[in-house]
């Protein structure tokens, strides 16, 4: 399935999701690339390494018996205990009180943030 993928001001069509999953793997895929710890920000090509069929269901979900051993390549000369941040889409629930004065659970999406950072 083709998405409508707007990154960068460019508009094209690709095989690209912009769900908050995807993004947020993107952003953590793009931060290990900033810091040297992985070779490759490109979804695609990680998933090609990773699994022997980036169609295949049971691959994805590291149930396939030929790839689920498989593991993320490591650049050797990075540092992997610096402490850093990626972005990522949040959402939150949040109550409401409606003109009816009832009160609504309503579900506020899409706020980036920075994750707290573990001390």
């Amino acid at each position: 399935m083709l998405h409508l993928s707007l990154k960068f001001g460019f508009i094209s069509l690709t095989k690209t999701c912009l769900c908050w999953k995807h993004e947020n793997f993107q952003f953590l895929l793009d931060k290990l690339r900033f810091l040297r710890v992985v070779s490759t920000a490109d979804t695609g090509q990680l998933f090609r390494t990773l699994c022997c069929d980036v169609e295949d269901k049971a691959c994805a979900y590291g149930e396939c018996s030929s790839c689920k051993e498989k593991k993320l390549p490591v650049l050797s000369d990075s540092d992997i205990s610096c402490h850093s941040f990626y972005y990522k889409w949040t959402s939150q629930n949040q109550t409401r009180h409606s003109s009816t004065g009832k009160d609504i659970q309503v579900k506020l999406q899409n706020s980036l943030f920075p994750p707290r950072l573990k001390r």
